[in-house]
């Protein structure tokens, strides 16, 4: 990911296979980050911010790492709290995004009193409200 970081279809499928890795699979959720996988993650959500494709996927492994409590606060570590909600603004309008931007942000503050703070000193309960007020008519 490190080696391809400007090249948007190369990081979203990395993100993608990251996404499919730590999916219900707890070993993989603590190997990843030891090799510098959230630090990676995050560096292409900040690096591709325009671009959606990549954002989503960043997103769906995102959550998937942070139902492990380490992870959690490897990612708050690194700034992944401020991208999320960082994103999270700068498009608001694709439901698919704010789906997965709410559900790490629920993972990540999930027991860690600390996340939670983070996230509403971030701007992050805003966020959130926005997203709610924005896609109403979404059923999922």
């Amino acid at each position: 990911m490190n080696q391809h970081i400007e090249h948007a279809s190369v990081q979203k499928e990395a993100c993608r296979a990251l996404n499919r890795l730590t999916y219900h699979n707890n070993e993989n959720r603590i190997k990843i980050p030891r090799e510098g996988g959230i630090q990676a993650i995050i560096d292409t959500m900040k690096q591709n911010i325009s671009h959606a494709d990549v954002q989503e996927q960043a997103y769906q492994a995102l959550y998937n790492l942070a139902c492990n409590d380490e992870n959690k606060i490897t990612i708050a570590s690194a700034g992944g709290i401020h991208v999320i909600i960082r994103t999270m603004k700068k498009h608001i309008s694709h439901a698919g995004i704010q789906k997965y931007a709410c559900k790490t942000l629920r993972n990540l503050s999930y027991n860690n009193d600390e996340n939670r703070i983070t996230i509403s000193d971030e701007g992050g309960i805003q966020a959130i409200i926005d997203t709610m007020k924005k896609h109403m008519s979404h059923i999922d």
